[in-house]
């Protein structure tokens, strides 16, 4: 009873739903504005996940949510999503998604994803303003030329990634992280991102010339590094 009165949050929203539904019911009696659903992934991990369908016009319960935070789950009837017009963040961890045309959802303003495809069906990439791509299957960023309102970026254990020139490209990313990509290889791209400010790099093998043209684009440009560790 101490517990529940100082947090404030009924137990039964601290339970992991076992399907869909109950999340969104759980959710409702919360009163939040948002639903996580993990599938069988949080346990299994995502390399044994059955990847569970998720039938998102279930959502018609919450018309005003605005965070879907989905990980290892099968979308299916992903274009519901554009009867919520207030949903501005979407999480798709490990999902997967069939759908005939792009949605273009510009509601969307941060998306977390671990396959660029998805993103590119579902998100009017011109409209994101804040975008982490996570894992081995991030390849190519040149799709990120038009992502004109994309104010922070970050890229995590892509391990995949080689070539981050398509960056230089971007006018607005004022905050870029970088934490273990190991396999990027140059980092002149730096030089160009004009509105570029802050800039976090974990990496646990680079090269010492590496780091030193980093800080040398650094003392160019002007903006801050911090190295994680």
């Amino acid at each position: 009873m101490i517990y529940s009165q100082r947090v404030n949050i009924p137990y039964f929203c601290l339970t992991e739903p076992e399907s869909f539904k109950d999340a969104i019911r759980l959710q409702n009696l919360c009163n939040e504005k948002s639903v996580i659903y993990n599938g069988d992934g949080w346990y299994l991990g995502a390399e044994k996940a059955t990847f569970k369908p998720v039938d998102l016009t279930l959502l018609s319960n919450m018309p005003d949510i605005e965070s879907l935070k989905l990980y290892t789950c099968t979308l299916v009837h992903p274009e519901y999503l554009r009867e919520l017009p207030k949903l501005s963040r979407l999480d798709v961890m490990y999902c997967k998604c069939s759908i005939d045309s792009p949605l273009m959802l510009s509601n969307i303003k941060i998306c977390k994803a671990t396959d660029i495809k998805i993103v590119l069906k579902l998100c009017d990439i011109s409209a994101l303003n804040h975008l982490v791509l996570r894992g081995e299957r991030i390849l190519d960023l040149s799709f990120l030329k038009t992502a004109s309102s994309l104010r922070r970026l970050e890229l995590l254990c892509c391990t995949n990634l080689t070539d981050c020139s398509a960056l230089q490209y971007t006018k607005r990313i004022q905050t870029l992280v970088l934490r273990e990509c190991e396999n990027i290889m140059d980092y002149t791209f730096l030089k160009n991102m004009s509105a570029l400010k802050k800039v976090y790099i974990k990496c646990t093998d680079m090269e010492q010339a590496l780091i030193d043209q980093i800080k040398t684009i650094q003392e160019q440009r002007g903006f801050s590094i911090q190295w994680i560790e």
